[in-house]
């Protein structure tokens, strides 16, 4: 937990000071000032962390010696910048001290209640086990490797958040892998809802903020202590929509409010493809600001976002001679490494069949009509016990009848607003289509519910502005009772006392079990590299320190060159023959 703490700490530090040095390129590249708040400098500060990851990682490994230029970086930013640094500071202060206000205390205490208590239990997100320890291990000790979506497809997924969490990983240091970035994102987020909320407590307004508050935590909580993508994007969709909500409610609009947003809304593919219909809010944007100069800020904006995606796209062609994993269809290079298309194929049919329906029968699945799988989806989320999810889903669908209430007022309902909730409810049928997984779809769900009624907020009158108070806070503690609850009950967790964690943080239940290394099973490629082959008493997050066929492709693999970082082809496989479905 220390170690933890204090990486958090380092984490900040550095983000923070390469946020405020993002935003001071921005300004001076755009030539106008670009607003931003602790959690938009943070994110920026990735923004531009993910950039010189991706590059070095063509030629090194990304660990913690990665970190020095950006500390001495920070460093100077700091110094350099001070003004800056102290409105930063300054910002953070009045922050605290608002939501540690006395009245406040009775949302503030079990907030930070649950984040502690997310924070120090072992990680939930099964995931992890399965490829997300494992994929920034490999980013940890070796440069970018051609062909490694051989071994394993989804060690090519490469979202920005594992070359990240692989350079704060310190394991070679520490003897174990310490994840910091997800916990400090959430933190940040959630804090920043709160001090919405905290704002206007007895107000309709509060209140709406809440119900966001509590459909995004019961998914960023489970992911504190896991390395999991979904924190990343799911807080950059927010921050985005949140900043170009108040920048359309904002009488005299300027650039200046959207530079950061539309960034991050860019960002937030490499991050996850999951977020790649948000994108759609773009040319939203520029019609909004179709009055002011835009013709030299976009052209330099998409210098920027190509700075952004190169090296992502790079990076992609590398781990599997695809443009974009797993997207079978952007075939246009023929690499000796190249993934064949049955991987791409198994992978795409996982996303979809398995998370919805959680059935590997891909054949079966394809043949459904949409409509046909939107019911054995509804039926398979039913027969999963997950109530919760329905209690999301079904108010998300159903919210073009909340704009009635204003019509039924006959008051103008604002136009962008409307447009901007209108693109995320589009976005919402795109996931059903594409990745019918929650947390891929958490964001787009929770902005369809809130956005009709935050833009028809001056109209829903409540007198009894107390009972709203009262009922905001009953709300945060039942749930602080149920996330304590929830978390107990994990089937990931395990008995352990402040002992056990006060100087690491608690591993992954799946490191104690399955284990046996001695008796692990391998093949030896013509470079002399063992490939390890799991079995019911060997799981490869236990491998040592080599490749580990998660899956059994029925392939038969060879080494590219005599070294590791030479890479991985496929001489041939029997995933048609093993999966249903896949040709």
């Amino acid at each position: 937990m220390l170690l933890l703490l204090i990486d958090s700490a380092l984490l900040l530090f550095i983000t923070l000071g390469l946020g405020m040095l993002t935003l001071r390129m921005l300004e001076r590249l755009l030539n106008c000032a670009v607003n931003a708040n602790i959690l938009g400098v943070f994110l920026a500060g990735l923004l531009l962390s993910t950039i010189y990851f991706n590059i070095l990682s063509f030629w090194w490994p990304v660990n913690f010696y990665c970190l020095l230029p950006l500390f001495i970086l920070a460093c100077i930013t700091t110094y350099r910048l001070p003004c800056k640094c102290s409105q930063l500071l300054t910002s953070a202060k009045q922050q605290l001290s608002f939501i540690f206000r006395r009245r406040n205390l009775v949302f503030t205490i079990p907030v930070l209640l649950f984040l502690f208590y997310y924070w120090i239990i072992p990680p939930i997100n099964s995931d992890s086990a399965d490829y997300h320890y494992i994929t920034i291990a490999w980013y940890e000790k070796y440069r970018v490797i051609p062909g490694l979506a051989n071994i394993h497809g989804r060690l090519a997924f490469n979202p920005a958040s594992f070359i990240i969490q692989a350079a704060y990983s310190f394991t070679a240091l520490t003897g174990q892998a310490i994840y910091p970035l997800n916990g400090v994102l959430t933190a940040l987020c959630l804090l920043w809802l709160l001090k919405r909320i905290l704002q206007t407590t007895q107000t309709i307004t509060g209140f709406i903020y809440l119900v966001l508050f509590i459909i995004l935590t019961r998914v960023l909580l489970l992911n504190i202590s896991s390395p999991s993508s979904d924190t990343l994007f799911i807080v950059c969709l927010v921050y985005a929509f949140i900043k170009i909500y108040d920048g359309f409610c904002t009488r005299r609009p300027g650039l200046p409010q959207f530079i950061l947003p539309a960034l991050l809304l860019i960002y937030s593919v490499t991050a996850k493809l999951a977020a790649f219909p948000a994108l759609l809010v773009l040319p939203l944007l520029l019609y909004f600001l179709r009055t002011q100069k835009l013709l030299p800020v976009v052209t330099k904006i998409t210098l920027v976002s190509l700075l952004i995606y190169i090296p992502w796209l790079c990076r992609n062609i590398i781990l599997s001679g695809y443009l974009v994993y797993p997207l079978y269809q952007l075939d246009i290079f023929n690499f000796d490494w190249e993934t064949p298309k049955h991987v791409l194929e198994l992978e795409t049919g996982y996303i979809k069949t398995l998370s919805a329906l959680f059935s590997l029968d891909i054949g079966y699945v394809q043949s459904l009509s949409f409509p046909a799988f939107l019911a054995k989806w509804f039926i398979a989320q039913f027969h999963a016990g997950r109530p919760l999810n329905f209690a999301i889903f079904i108010p998300a669908i159903i919210s073009p009848v909340y704009w009635l209430a204003g019509l039924k007022q006959r008051r103008k309902i604002p136009v962008m607003i409307f447009a901007l909730w209108f693109i995320i409810y589009a976005a919402i049928w795109l996931w059903l289509y594409n990745s019918p997984e929650y947390r891929f779809g958490i964001t787009f769900l929770a902005f369809a519910i809130v956005l009709p009624w935050l833009a028809m907020k001056d109209f829903l009158f409540i007198r009894q502005y107390k009972l709203v108070y009262i009922l905001s806070a009953v709300i945060i503690l039942i749930s602080t009772t149920l996330y304590f609850v929830d978390g107990y009950n994990k089937p990931s967790g395990y008995a352990f006392t402040l002992r056990n964690c006060w100087l690491y943080p608690l591993k992954d239940k799946q490191y104690f079990t399955r284990n046996d290394t001695a008796t692990f099973k391998y093949q030896t490629l013509a470079n002399g590299v063992k490939v390890y082959i799991p079995d019911s008493l060997h799981a490869c997050l236990n491998a040592p320190h080599q490749p580990c066929i998660m899956i059994d492709y029925g392939a038969v693999i060879e080494a590219r060159g005599p070294k590791m970082e030479d890479g991985f082809r496929m001489v041939s496989d029997s995933i048609p023959q093993l999966f249903p479905g896949v040709k």
